[in-house]
């Protein structure tokens, strides 16, 4: 597995992973549909032992004390019909199956439609969900990881994302998007996803977007220098250089996960690198008169040698009266940056290198209002943006691609998760799906693949492998390596594949 961590909720909840066989999801999956599922904000709160903030009497509750016995409701599930698609095609000899600590199982097979985004669509790879038993799942479509290669399935080696930018495949099946970017401007009530670039009205006014390379190919980590409350310092470090890299300050990782509802930060000493336990020192904080929630202090993060503030009202849930920060397990060296970060900043994701991601943070303007569905924005959509089937490229426009930042409604649920709708085959079917910086892989929950002879209509099964002539027992195409295990805080390999190959192959 990659790092270890799952989610759990007083009440069921999200799960998701990101390797076949057997998979725990570094991630904390975050958010639920429905409030009475899980009362406190209906968040997914924990990884490994989780300690819950006690503040002002109120008490946390337990992240394991869930219903496993709950069933799954194969009712509340909106499924993807491939029969009713022209453009789908079943992937031979190649299962999907996703495996969690806790046992919650997802099985199917692996098929290849039409998937658009926005207004930009291609045909690509996806995992087909036909079994769940987790009501972890209940009301979901499907999941969208919008991560990088390193982080996909061997068996899905192309992300969405590099799919709609692959330019390689037959333009009668897509519309490419120029920039391989996208930003995600989140607010409580709302949200949009920007592909293509940044609309810089979303930026508060007298600032501007800082870069920030990451320090992975396999998620999206950033370095965090500091983190301060009340102008109290919560990483206080042993040494001030960082001993890997002579020179530089030293930092821990912080990677932004979308999955995540709250901030996780460190409740241990990470084997020497810190002086003083973080979370157990911002709790103390808070209990103190001095630092009292009256106060609303803001989280200050020194990220890239940039300070960025979270505002009190993104980090305390009035509510529950307690905050969304919770503390990871001493095996987890970093801090992840949930929906409380994405809430408080405008979030750029550049992958124009994939071996070099550039993320993108500003302060997120708060008269900026996301776009809605049936909203203005339509009057300024990409030129020809249709909802189209087939033919797609017949219609007069440059269908190759479009230089337009087009802006996707985003649904935040209860404050603890993101939506987003994509569409898949031909013509289109729609589902309302997890957005996902923390995983690579699209699944969408599907009916069982058609059967020779009975399909609505015509399909070509595709092996996952084709056979050199005159050598029909070797692969001529292999399934690129699998990720090595977490490299939090360190340069991982390189992303390995050849999934524009395969694209050409197929």
């Amino acid at each position: 597995s990659r790092g270890g961590m799952q989610s759990r909720c007083a009440g069921p909840g999200r799960r998701k992973g990101t390797e076949t066989l057997v998979v725990v999801q570094r991630s904390l999956s975050a958010g639920l549909r429905n409030r009475s599922l899980c009362p406190a904000a209906g968040l997914l709160l924990g990884i490994a032992i989780m300690h819950i903030l006690l503040v002002d009497g109120v008490e946390g509750f337990d992240p394991f004390e869930s219903d496993v016995s709950a069933p799954f409701n194969e009712s509340s599930i909106h499924k993807f019909h491939p029969s009713e698609s022209m453009s789908f095609a079943q992937v031979l000899f190649d299962g999907f199956d996703l495996k969690y600590a806790d046992t919650a199982d997802l099985r199917g097979f692996i098929g290849q439609d039409i998937v658009q985004l926005g207004h930009f669509f291609s045909r690509t790879k996806f995992g087909c969900i036909t079994r769940c038993d987790s009501a972890d799942f209940n009301g979901v479509d499907g999941i969208l990881g919008l991560g990088m290669p390193d982080a996909a399935l061997a068996s899905i080696p192309e992300p969405l994302l590099f799919a709609i930018t692959d330019n390689t495949g037959d333009p009668i099946s897509q519309r490419i998007l120029k920039e391989r970017k996208f930003t995600m401007v989140v607010t409580k009530n709302d949200g949009e996803l920007q592909l293509g670039g940044h609309d810089n009205a979303a930026i508060a006014p007298g600032h501007e977007m800082k870069f920030i390379k990451t320090t992975s190919t396999a998620e999206y980590s950033v370095p965090i220098t500091s983190i301060k409350f009340g102008g109290v310092e919560l990483l206080e470090f042993a040494t001030v250089i960082n001993p890997r890299v002579p020179g530089r300050m030293a930092w821990i990782p912080g990677i932004l996960d979308s999955g995540t509802s709250c901030i996780v930060m460190p409740d241990s000493l990470l084997h020497g690198v810190l002086k003083s336990k973080p979370f157990t020192k911002l709790v103390g904080l808070i209990k103190n008169p001095l630092y009292a929630k009256t106060r609303r202090l803001p989280l200050t993060l020194e990220i890239g040698g940039y300070h960025f503030s979270i505002p009190f009202d993104e980090w305390w849930l009035e509510a529950d009266n307690r905050p969304c920060i919770q503390s990871s397990p001493d095996a987890f060296m970093g801090v992840l940056l949930g929906d409380v970060f994405f809430r408080s900043l405008v979030v750029q994701f550049d992958l124009t290198h994939p071996t070099i991601p550039v993320i993108g943070l500003a302060p997120r303007n708060p008269e900026y209002h996301p776009v809605r569905p049936g909203s203005d924005w339509e009057k300024h959509k990409p030129k020809n943006g249709f909802d189209f089937g087939i033919p797609e490229g017949f219609d007069g426009s440059d269908a190759a691609a479009s230089s337009a930042i087009d802006k996707v409604p985003l649904d935040t649920g209860l404050q603890t998760q993101i939506f987003v709708t994509i569409s898949v085959g031909t013509p289109r079917q729609h589902f309302k799906v997890i957005l996902d910086t923390g995983s690579s892989v699209l699944g969408i929950f599907c009916d069982s693949p058609p059967k020779k002879g009975e399909p609505r209509f015509a399909h070509i099964y595709l092996p996952h492998f084709i056979p050199f002539g005159g050598n029909k027992g070797k692969e001529a195409m292999q399934h690129p390596r699998r990720p090595s295990s977490s490299s939090r805080g360190r340069i991982a390999s390189p992303p390995h594949g050849g999934s524009k190959g395969s694209k050409g192959s197929e």
